[in-house]
């Protein structure tokens, strides 16, 4: 039964790569205008880029966020001279990012900053909260600020994402 059930979920995986290598090939020539509509269609189409050359859900995770997604079509936009960018354009920029020092540091950190956006802001999770800002490498001293500010705005119905955001207006 193990192995039917293994043998199963082998096939989706394989199945959901081939398919997804075989849209890739299909669009990767494809050109869209280098302004705000093509480059809202590649976005939208952003998942396409999964398993091709290495590329994982993480690495597309990355620069799908908005942080990264605006600078990183903008450097596109301007190295290619035409009006036009393709498929395979975004997929060339994509493995060049990946090799940047930069990018593999983002890389390390995204996961536990994602995890930490999503966690309620509530002093009663302190001691495990406080372990996710330190894996981030945040100062010691900025820490002790979240916690004094925490202790006394403790809201467990706002995100960490939230609450830094309101603290940082403070400041």
């Amino acid at each position: 039964m193990h192995k039917i059930i293994l043998l199963f979920l082998f096939l989706i995986t394989l199945t959901s790569f081939s398919q997804t290598t075989k849209k890739f090939a299909s669009i990767a020539t494809q050109e869209v205008t280098a302004n705000a509509e093509g480059i809202k269609e590649i976005r939208e189409n952003f998942q396409v880029f999964v398993g091709q050359n290495g590329v994982d859900q993480l690495d597309v995770d990355i620069i799908y966020d908005k942080a990264f997604f605006v600078p990183f079509m903008m450097k596109i936009t301007t190295k290619k001279l035409g009006d036009k960018i393709s498929y395979q354009d975004v997929l060339d920029a994509i493995l060049e990012f990946k090799k940047e020092t930069s990018f593999q540091n983002i890389r390390k950190i995204y996961p536990t900053v994602q995890k930490l956006e999503k966690k309620p802001a509530d002093i009663q999770n302190w001691e495990e909260d406080k372990l996710l800002l330190e894996k981030l490498g945040i100062p010691k001293r900025q820490i002790a600020e979240i916690h004094a500010e925490l202790k006394k705005n403790t809201n467990p119905s706002i995100t960490y994402k939230e609450f830094l955001n309101n603290l940082q207006k403070k400041k």
